[in-house]
């Protein structure tokens, strides 16, 4: 009798812990409850909602730290409105995904910039880690179904995507009845606040709290190790950016920067995998009328802004870069306040 009561106890209480799941966390908004500030999937959840239950907007910027603290400030072009969905410490595929989300809730951009992390850094072809389980299971289909058939998959690549795919989606069934995570859903919902919400704007942006002075903080260049990851599903993500253009979406996408002095060093070292990379990148943005552009070379200034890092732009000049991308695809093309 004990451990059938037990077990009904358990039971129950597991059900109520996943079923805060079903419950929707507060809108963005950068000075109510802390739905930046514990972890990606309530972050990109809660800026889904101020994206469904706003006017569509102009310009909407994808990407991870390398982007987020580009804003409407940064961007410069009077009287265009600019939403970043960014999120730290996610990859490209995050973004192609977070955009098909948004082209869902029938608010979409009339431009999509999408930043593709420097091929150095190995970053692009990372994890996909929203939306939550089930939502995300017909994305794992469709990767399936597209790496039969992907024109650069090696063998290899079979193995390595159901290793990874297994481990990854056992833990996003968990991530359901992880109390932490329930627990963190449960103090966002009750109005939680945090200092790092105010540090955000309310176009999803998030400029540095200490903006560096000189570049790199005055660090020396880290010294780098060459390395290479395959992204075999790189041609199927632009096919699914191609398909959202194709529903009148403007698709930009261009590679993330270095320091000047760091990408001298890298470039010759770079491993034939992440060339090849680059290539496909460019290649196949441009077949399927994509908007491509390559790293822009930026140098840390007084009026810009400095480097704090290696591969973290500037904003100002980075927005500048991007308003020069964005501004012949808006109708009519807008001047830049600068």
């Amino acid at each position: 009798m004990i451990p059938k009561t037990y077990c009904l106890i358990f039971a129950a209480c597991l059900g109520a812990l996943v079923s805060v799941n079903a419950f929707s966390v507060p809108v963005f908004d950068p000075a109510g409850s802390a739905t930046m500030c514990n972890g990606a999937s309530i972050g990109f959840e809660s800026k889904l909602r101020h994206i469904a239950e706003n006017p569509s907007v102009d310009v909407m910027l994808f990407g991870n730290s390398r982007i987020i603290a580009v804003g409407t400030e940064e961007i410069g072009l009077p009287g265009v409105t600019v939403f970043n969905t960014g999120s730290g410490g996610t990859s490209f595929r995050q973004s192609v995904a977070t955009l098909e989300r948004v082209i869902a809730t029938g608010k979409p951009p009339k431009v999509a910039v999408l930043s593709f992390d420097h091929v150095s850094l190995l970053y692009a072809q990372g994890a996909v880690d929203w939306p939550p389980a089930p939502a995300r299971w017909p994305l794992v289909a469709g990767d399936a179904l597209a790496l039969i058939s992907a024109p650069y998959r090696v063998g290899p690549d079979i193995r390595a995507f159901s290793k990874a795919v297994f481990g990854a989606e056992l833990n996003h069934v968990a991530k359901l009845a992880n109390v932490k995570l329930l627990w963190s859903r449960l103090k966002v919902m009750a109005g939680e606040m945090a200092p790092c919400q105010a540090g955000y704007r309310a176009d999803g942006s998030r400029p540095w709290s200490k903006p560096a002075k000189i570049d790199l903080n005055g660090s020396a260049l880290p010294v780098y190790t060459p390395l290479d990851a395959r992204y075999p599903l790189l041609e199927h993500d632009l096919d699914r950016l191609a398909a959202i253009q194709a529903k009148g979406v403007k698709v930009v996408v261009y590679e993330s920067p270095l320091h000047p002095r760091l990408d001298e060093v890298v470039e010759p070292l770079l491993p034939d995998e992440q060339r090849r990379q680059r290539v496909r990148l460019r290649d196949g943005a441009l077949a399927r009328g994509l908007t491509y552009h390559a790293a822009p070379v930026i140098w840390g200034s007084e009026r810009d802004g400095f480097w704090h890092d290696p591969d973290h732009a500037p904003a100002r000049a980075l927005g500048r870069f991007i308003a020069g991308l964005v501004a012949p695809l808006l109708s009519p093309p807008p001047r830049s306040a600068s």
